[in-house]
């Protein structure tokens, strides 16, 4: 008696071998289980931000679906927080704040690119400062950079470009529908 033993060769595809409707499908695949995956470096960049400078982060919310908000308040007394224009600026500049090391450009937080984003309002108050601003406001701005930086990361991750990148970065093969094959 013979066998035959027959073999069917499943075909894959790389995605950019995809037709559009295909990419589609396989870039709703990816996003189905795709989480931020730099979350915990921004909360740290944050932490790292409020353990610096006189401020603490009181409240916040990242959000795609809702409202996204971060509320920071400074830690420091009233009299400091009163405090406008040139006299801010020299509180800053004498309490160590508007040091070289820590605003160096080089990620002083937490080595996380994040950590520039929240100090650039520093930096441009320090560079320019106005009458007006108040310590809590500096804070507040600082707040508002980083969250503005973190949903446009998020965002972008979710990106078709993104998505198509880290598709072909791994180099996933996809059956001629779009659907992931092991």
């Amino acid at each position: 008696m013979q066998v035959t033993v027959t073999t069917q060769t499943k075909i894959t595809y790389k995605f950019n071998e995809l037709s559009d409707d295909a990419k589609d499908a396989a870039r709703d695949w990816y996003r189905t289980d795709l989480e931020f995956c730099w979350a915990d470096e921004w909360r740290e960049s944050l932490k790292g931000f409020c353990d610096h400078f006189p401020a603490a982060a009181r409240d916040w919310s990242i959000s795609t679906w809702s409202y996204s908000y971060v509320e920071i308040e400074s830690t420091e007394s009233d009299d400091v927080n009163e405090l406008t224009g040139i006299r801010l600026w020299k509180w800053l500049n004498n309490t160590g704040h508007f040091n070289a090391k820590t605003l160096s450009g080089e990620y002083p937080l937490t080595g996380f690119y994040g950590d520039e984003l929240l100090l650039d309002p520093i930096r441009e108050f320090r560079d320019r400062p106005n009458s007006t601003t108040t310590l809590p406001e500096l804070m507040q701005a600082c707040g508002d950079a980083w969250l503005m930086a973190y949903i446009a990361e998020w965002e972008y991750s979710y990106s078709d470009e993104a998505v198509d990148e880290n598709i072909i970065c791994n180099e996933y093969d996809f059956d001629e529908d779009g659907k992931f094959t092991f």
